[in-house]
């Protein structure tokens, strides 16, 4: 296994806990590659890269989405707004 892959399977570059509805992100020169929903959670607005939406590019397509506690999601997230709920990300630098 590669060093990327064992740091992103043991979470050695960190999580943020994101629990209030101002925008966030994961700081310069890092992404985060894993939400998961700690309790349900609504997302107002998401960035993530290649995301698509009914077979359409949409690097907002979770936006207006809930996500049910315990539910994961991998991605490349660029940044997040929440409506409510508190989500862990896991970071990769």
């Amino acid at each position: 296994m590669d060093e990327v892959t064992k740091r992103k399977f043991t979470g050695a570059d960190g999580f943020d806990i994101i629990d209030d509805t101002t925008l966030s992100s994961p700081g310069v020169g890092a992404r985060w590659y894993l939400l998961k929903a700690i309790t349900d959670v609504v997302i107002a607005s998401c960035t993530v890269t290649n995301a698509q939406k009914n077979r359409s590019d949409d690097q907002n397509a979770l936006a207006g989405k809930t996500i049910k506690a315990g539910d994961q999601i991998f991605g490349e997230f660029v940044s997040i707004t929440l409506t409510s709920g508190t989500a862990l990300l896991y970071r990769q630098r």
